[in-house]
Parts: C-alpha cells; structure tokens; sequence
C-alpha cells in the first residue's frame, strides 16, 4: 500500500466515519439551536417578573 493507491477498505472506513461525525454535529447543533429557540419562546411568554426568595 503507498499513498497514491489507497485500500478500499480503509478509504470506505473513512467515508462511512464522516458520515457519522456529520450527523452527530448536525444532531448536536441542531438541538442547541432548538434549546435556544425555546428559550426564546418561553420568555416571550412571561409577562410579570418572578423574584425568588433568598433562602439563608
């Protein structure tokens, strides 16, 4: 094996491992943006100001 002649094997063993980070990034993106959008929405929704008690 030299470099201008790359194994199959090896060359679909990469292929199939980029997939798979693409799709873990794309799920992990995908659901911070989400989150976020519902984070929007939820302040949206409150219209008054809740103050919590300290607790000592």
């Amino acid at each position: 094996m030299n470099e201008y002649t790359p194994d199959p094997a090896a060359k679909r063993v990469k292929y199939i491992a980029s997939i798979i980070y693409i799709v873990v990034l794309a799920f992990i993106v995908g659901g911070s943006y989400l989150n976020q959008q519902q984070e929007v929405l939820v302040d949206s929704d409150v219209d008054e100001v809740i103050a919590w008690p300290e607790i000592n």
